[in-house]
């Protein structure tokens, strides 16, 4: 009887104590702009979630960085800019993935994504 109070009385504590899992690690992107300005936004999709991040210049070079998270480990991860489809890779937690993103007006756009 006593063993049964001291497991109740453990139960109680823990989940009225506010105990909480660690939140999920993100999964991140980062990688050159290749034909995108500095100072540009570009927009992210991943199974509905959506996310924006803008370009910036370092050592000459315009790059991006984005920190991904509520997302579905395998989804695929859309990157665009100007309207058009420029990268994607697929949603892994806890990586850190190099996608260099591609931006050319002149190519008519021909990548469905379901869009």
């Amino acid at each position: 009887m006593k063993t049964i109070l001291l497991i109740v009385c453990l139960l109680a504590f823990l989940l009225g104590s506010g105990f909480t899992l660690p939140p999920e690690l993100p999964s991140s992107f980062w990688g050159e702009c290749n034909g995108i300005p500095t100072g540009e936004v570009i927009a992210i999709s991943y199974g509905g979630v959506e996310a924006k991040t803008a370009t910036l210049t370092y050592a000459g070079t315009v790059y991006y960085a984005v920190n991904l998270v509520d997302g579905v480990e395998g989804q695929i991860v859309y990157f665009r800019y100007a309207g058009r489809l420029v990268g994607q890779s697929v949603y892994r937690v806890g990586t850190n993935q190099h996608i260099d993103l591609v931006y050319n007006p002149k190519i008519r756009p021909g990548v469905k994504d379901g869009r």
